[in-house]
């Protein structure tokens, strides 16, 4: 079961996801990763990561939002992050 709950809304032009849970090893960093691949296979190039629902990031959680963002970027589009938890 994946520890991570993904909500997804288009705001214009960008897609909002928003997130709740945490992004660590296993299923939910996965989870991410196919939902931002998805999208981008779509053509949906533009997007925001809504943090304010996430209570931990362990180090495979980093890394997976490091490589989503590469992806993006890779794609010609933009991903942004906001409501960072400390």
């Amino acid at each position: 079961m994946a520890t991570l709950q993904i909500v997804e809304r288009q705001v214009g032009d960008v897609t909002v996801l928003d997130l709740w849970g945490q992004i660590t090893l296993g299923d939910s960093s996965e989870t991410l990763r196919a939902t931002i691949k998805q999208l981008v296979e779509n053509g949906r190039t533009r997007v925001l990561l809504h943090l304010g629902g996430v209570h931990q990031v362990d180090s495979s959680g980093l890394g997976s939002l490091v490589a989503v963002y590469t992806g993006v970027q890779k794609s010609g589009g933009d991903l942004k992050l906001v409501r960072l938890s400390q």
